[in-house]
């Protein structure tokens, strides 16, 4: 389990390159919190490709990092653009407890689980990581 800070969608693909190049057998599972509405916007359709070497994406709501809300602009848009370019299988999970809840029945021994992002989507990976090494959450 690794939490990456890429948020751009060259980081997030070479950082996919790598884990396929030393667990290429195992099933890769993404969580991708994207940063900025300004952002999305302008490449969100680019973060379709950039999970091509992902199994699973679970996204989640766009992390604002101070910026208002842009009119149609939503994780949406990279779950249709996840759909378009890459046989991944993505989810779009509206809540950070929800996305601990359906990790903890959908992952595998085995699994390559990694988080991306520049906001708090670190919180996910930590939560889980607890689970899986004490068997119970450990977070208030």
């Amino acid at each position: 389990m690794v939490d990456d800070y890429a948020h751009l969608p060259e980081e997030i693909e070479a950082t996919l390159q790598a884990i396929r190049s030393g667990w290429e057998k195992r099933r890769v599972v993404a969580i991708f919190q994207p940063h900025r509405y300004s952002r999305t916007q302008a490449i969100g359709d680019e973060f379709g490709k950039a999970f091509h070497l992902a199994d699973t994406v679970v996204v989640t709501p766009i992390y604002p990092a101070y910026e208002h809300p842009i009119p149609g602009v939503s994780s949406q848009g990279i779950v249709r653009a996840i759909t378009r370019s890459t046989g991944a299988q993505p989810y779009l999970i509206h809540d950070k407890e929800k996305v601990v809840s359906f990790l903890k029945r959908y992952i595998e021994p085995g699994d390559f689980i990694i988080s991306f992002g520049a906001g708090d989507i670190w919180t996910v990976t930590e939560e889980l990581s607890c689970f899986l090494t004490e068997g119970s959450f450990c977070l208030a």
